[in-house]
Formats: structure tokens, sequence, C-alpha cells
């Protein structure tokens, strides 16, 4: 049973575009996860950089990395998600490491079948003092049955080529590490064969499998790489994108679940708990396909239970606001990547979503690329060095991308300390040059200059908000309040902005960077802590934020499930075959927002593609014999689900079993 010990095991993760953050509940209170691989920071940048094939870097390591090799840089992934789009990254062959891996007991205990997870290419040294400690739990009750699979596990595979069982040699220990116990003693063992394995194979990586604390802080003392059982299991979904043996293909999902994956280990290691349960946010405007991706990333993360959140509802828990009087509430979320602009209705301890509206392609790193453009201009008018294409540059391609990577670092900083002072220095040495050489450039950028460059942006966000307020059928003056989430929104002319244009002033009592996945927290502690300590109960109404529907014939859209709807929700359509013996079925799925009513077509404006739907292996009948019921659901994270019904013309039920359902989304 889960009880008040359970604090710390439920997480919040704002999945950001930029920057991702983790919030728990802990000791009264909600704290944000302090990421070892990002200097015990709380934002770690949303960055993932494969080093080689086999090992890759997060946050700001990978940011690092990314600056001497940016073509092995994965950034921006959430805005690819439900796209097409694929990550190709190549590799020399003096990149391609090869691996011997070393594997404590516990990791058998946790896992009886983990031989299975390595292929022939991999070397698996297996010390004998762990099928000797193997054999000795099959003999206890609690582990016989784990063990007992692990034995028949490993003597199925001894006889491979690439699996080698290793006499220990504490010879090769250093002196200092003594055993005080019969678990030290094997731990010694265990970390003898990895070093015996090192000296006898210098040019390739060594990896020790281990959960243990202990284990793990002996190998780290002696230069000895080491893997969680999680870490492994990631570092083997990576292996499987790989094309060739020089090539990955990763796919935003993967990039998303791979950070997913690092966030759920650091969190772990931070609150020292195990973490299978998380809600995860998503902008408001993400369509089913997005949401539905965000979630699958998550659960192949090794996440088992997940809670899909719109990000404007959790800012709104986040603020826990007063809700004495019934109030409208503006949540203008403007995020590195996705700009969201939401009016909940605030009443009691309900929170009612009465419109959304944003674009998932505005963000902070759209100004960030203004002033990039700005450093572009200035290297082009002093040293008539074009850096807006990699052609115009006449650069060698690694020099090119090595001057984008320190002009884009420069300019992060520079707008945010356009934030907080009325000008800057832009100064950037040893920028490569197209004669060899390298130039450096320095020069002043105002607050001024800064905001006339990015008036575009905020026209864009204002535009967004002035028309969600008239397609949700209100006036300017009905909004009482203005909560502001995202970092974005801490840009002063963007928060005047808003409140010129409201004439209301917004209000901020949190850090706008971790305030969405501290309303994320709060609603994983109100969906599986059983001990009450969020005692107060903040409820929100799960319906259709859109109207969705299908394409048919003259690109009509046709309505199946009305905005507002409750959810979940399920609706049916019948359909029937065009022509003999037809195989497949093709079904294309929108959604209208709100506002939109009188947009008819699929390609008018407000309608927006979702996702194709494909069915297959469809049983052979004349054209209209064949009567296909798809059941429609749409659930409360918004993900849309389906199944089939197929009968004949006079309602006998015909088998289906081979009838095959795909999403484009998910090829």
């Amino acid at each position: 049973m889960e009880n008040k010990s359970n604090e710390g095991a439920y997480l919040g993760i704002d999945l950001g575009t930029s920057n991702s953050v983790a919030t728990f509940f802990k000791n009264g209170k909600f704290e944000q996860v302090e990421f070892k691989s990002n200097k015990r920071r709380k934002l770690i940048p949303s960055l993932v950089y494969f080093n080689t094939m086999d090992e890759i870097f997060y946050g700001d390591k990978a940011f690092k990395k990314g600056q001497t090799n940016p073509v092995h840089l994965l950034s921006l992934f959430k805005r690819d998600l439900g796209s097409d789009k694929k990550y190709i990254l190549k590799f020399n062959d003096d990149e391609i490491i090869k691996i011997i891996y070393t594997i404590d007991t516990n990791v058998f205990m946790n896992d009886p079948d983990i031989l299975a997870s390595f292929n022939s290419n991999d070397t698996i040294c297996l010390p004998v003092t762990v099928l000797s400690e193997i054999s000795y739990r099959a003999t206890q009750e609690k582990t016989k049955i784990a063990a007992d699979i692990a034995l028949q596990k490993i003597n199925d595979a001894i006889s491979l080529e690439n699996i080698k069982l290793i006499e220990s040699n504490r010879d090769l220990l250093p002196e200092d590490f003594t055993a005080n116990s019969a678990n030290d003693d094997n731990d010694n063992r265990i970390l003898s064969v990895s070093i015996k394995a090192q000296n006898d194979n210098p040019s390739e990586k060594i990896i020790l499998i281990t959960n243990d604390k202990g284990l793990q802080a002996k190998a780290k003392a002696i230069g000895i790489d080491f893997l969680s059982i999680e870490q492994f299991r990631m570092q083997k979904n990576i292996s499987e994108s790989k094309n060739n043996s020089n090539e990955l293909i990763i796919t935003p999902k993967q990039a998303s679940s791979y950070l997913l994956r690092h966030i759920k280990v650091e969190s772990e290691i931070f609150t020292s708990k195990t973490i299978t349960k998380a809600v995860i946010t998503v902008p408001a405007n993400f369509n089913q396909s997005q949401v539905e991706l965000t979630k699958e990333a998550g659960l192949e993360a090794g996440l088992e239970e997940i809670r899909i959140m719109k990000e404007p509802i959790a800012a709104g828990l986040a603020y826990a606001l007063d809700r004495e009087n019934e109030k409208k509430v503006l949540v203008y979320d403007f995020g590195g990547g996705t700009f969201d602009a939401t009016i909940l209705k605030v009443s009691n301890t309900k929170l009612e979503v009465l419109g959304v509206h944003g674009d998932s392609k505005l963000g902070g790193e759209d100004i960030t690329n203004i002033i990039i453009e700005l450093i572009y201009d200035v290297l082009e008018e002093t040293h008539d060095l074009s850096m807006f294409e990699l052609g115009e540059s006449k650069l060698e391609e690694v020099k090119y991308f090595k001057n984008k990577s320190m002009i884009a670092k420069v300019a992060e900083v520079a707008k945010i300390e356009l934030s907080e002072l009325t000008s800057t220095t832009i100064n950037i040495a040893n920028l490569h040059a197209t004669d060899g050489k390298t130039i450096n450039i320095t020069f002043d950028l105002t607050r001024e200059e800064f905001e006339e460059a990015i008036v575009e942006i905020r026209k864009k966000s204002l535009d967004v908000v002035k028309e969600l307020i008239s397609n949700s059928g209100l006036l300017a003056s009905d909004i009482d309040m203005i909560v502001m989430a995202g970092g974005t929104s801490n840009i002063p002319s963007i928060y005047n902005s808003i409140k010129d244009t409201l004439g209301v002033e917004p209000y901020i009592n949190k850090d706008t960077a971790i305030v969405i996945s501290e309303g994320a927290a709060r609603e994983a502690m109100q969906k599986w802590d059983i001990s009450n300590v969020v005692q107060e109960e903040i409820l929100y109404n799960d319906k259709a934020l859109f109207d969705f529907g299908i394409g048919i014939k003259g690109y009509t859209f046709d309505l199946l499930i009305p905005v507002n709807t409750s959810l979940p929700f399920r609706v049916e359509k019948i359909y029937t075959t065009e022509r003999d013996d037809q195989e497949s079925l093709e079904i294309k799925a929108f959604q209208r927002r709100k506002g939109y009513e009188k947009s008819i077509k699929t390609h008018d404006k407000g309608i927006e593609f979702v996702d194709e739907v494909s069915i297959y292996n469809l049983p052979s009948f004349k054209v209209g014999e064949l009567k296909i019921k798809i059941i429609f659901e749409l659930t409360k994270d918004d993900i849309l689900a389906m199944s089939v019904d197929i009968t004949d013309k006079n309602g006998n039920k015909i088998d289906s079993a081979n009838v095959k359902i795909k999403k484009a989304s998910q090829d």
C-alpha cells in the first residue's frame, strides 16, 4: 500500500522544447530535481548528443559536445512530434566503439533474461562468482524463482562465443579495496573481472552493469564505467535504431524518450525513490497524435503509468488561485518552443477550460534566432562572412557549425541579460574565417534595439490572445486575471505588451520556468498518493478542447466529437467499401478550433490535420456489402483510440482478427 513514505515517488515533468523540469512533493513542499548531469541545476536543456553510437549525453553536457560536433546534437525535437521528420546521424569507423560488459548478480535477480538483451556483437564477461551467487540464491525461498530462471538462461547461452565465464583475481584490485563482508568480497571479485577485461582489451570500452550503489562507487574510484539496468536498457533501445553499422536514424518520439528516461534515472538518484508514475505536460494546442506520441515516449522511457496534462491547466493548479470569487483567467504560456494562450473559468475548487489557442512554432528559440541574425548581419558587414547558409559562408562544414554553435550560445545569454539590463555587449572570439584565420567581433546591443527586433513576435502572440478571446465569446474586459508561464514571458516588452493590451497587471508569484512542472506534480500527488498530504483537491474539466472529425468526399469535415464534449467519449461511424474486393480503407482525422464552426472543408482556416489511419486486410466482398463500424474513443489524455467491427449487409459479424489498423504518425 502506498503511504507517506512514497512522497517523492511521483513526478511532474514539464517536457519543454528548450528546457525541461521535473518536480516532486516531499516534506510538505514541492521541490525540483537537481540534475547531476547539469551541474545540479533545476532546468535541464532538452538536448541529446550522440558521442558515439552507444554513448549519449544530455543537457549542458550535450550542448558542450555539440559545440565541437553539432551534427550529432538533437534539439527542438518536441516541435517535430507528429511529423515524419527523422534525424540521421552518421559515424566514422573510429567513432564505433566495441563494448565488453560485466554483469552484477542483482541484475539477474531483477531481470533473469538479461542476456537476451545482447546481440552477437556484444561481449559479456560473466564472473564465475556471479554464477555461484545465483546458485546460492536459488536455494533461498524469496529469490528461488528469479534465480532458477537466470540459471536456465545462462546455461542456454553459455555455449555462445560472445559469453565468457571469467574467474576473479583480487590481486588486480587496489590494496585499499578490503572486504568487510561477504557482499563486499563478491563486489570486489566482480570488479576484478572488469579490470581484467580492461587490461586484456585496452582499445575496447568496458561497462559494468549494476544497480548496487556501493559497487558503482568502487567502479567510479578506479575508472570503470558502469550503467544501471535502466541506463543499459536505454542504450539497447538506441542500438535498435541503427540502420547500418555507421548510421543512426532517430525519430522525434525516440529523442523524447531518451530525454525522459534520463530525467527518470536522475530523478531516482536525487529522490532515492523508484519512479514509475508521472504526469507529463504538453502544450494546449497539441493534437491527438502529438499527445499520444508523448505518452508513448514516456512508456518507452520506463515509466509504467502516465497522465498527460495540458500545460495551462498545470499552471493554474500550481498557482492555487484564489477561488472564492468566480473569475476568468488568461494563462499566457510563452515557452522556449511553443506559445499557448488559454482561458480558464475558476470557481470554488474547479478549473474549467473556456478556450485554447496557440502557435506550436512560436517560442523563445525564435527570439534567440533574431539575435543570431543580428550577429550574422554584423559579421557580414564587418568581416564579409555570411553565416546565413553553409554554401554562402564558403567555410568547411565543421567550421561553419562550430561558428553557429558559438554564436547561438552568446545570443541566448544576450536574450536573458536584456530581460534585466538596458544593454549588453556581444563579444565572440576566435570565429572561423574563410581565409583559414580567426576573427573576433564586439558590439553593444541595447534593449530598445532588441525590443524593436522582436516586435513581430510580440504581435503574433497578441494576435493569438485576441483571437482566443473573440472565439470564446468574450471581450478583453472579461479577463479578470493574467497568469504568466514559460521563461520567455519574463522578457519585459512581452510582459508589458499583454498588460497594455488587456489592461490587467499579470500575476507572477512563482518562477515561470518551473510553474508548469509544479502543477503537474500536484496532479500526480492527487492522482496516486493516498496519504492526502496535498489536501486541497482541485477539479478540472476533462473536455474536448477542439471539434474532432474526419475528412469525407469533397474534402468535407465530418464532425464526430464536438468541442466541450466530456471525456472519455465514444462514437461509432459506419463505412462501406466503394469497389468490389476492396482490401483497405484510409481515414484522415482532423481537429477544428473553437470559433471556426463555419469552416466545413478540411483545408479551411481553423481546421488542422491530426493523423491518417489505414485499415488493411479487409475481407473480400462486393461493393456496399460490407459494413465497417469504426469506434472512435477520445480519452481523458486527449488520445484517439480506435477499434473496428465488421459485419455483412445482414448484420452477421465477420471475423476481423486479421484486420490491421495503422496510424501514419506511428510509422
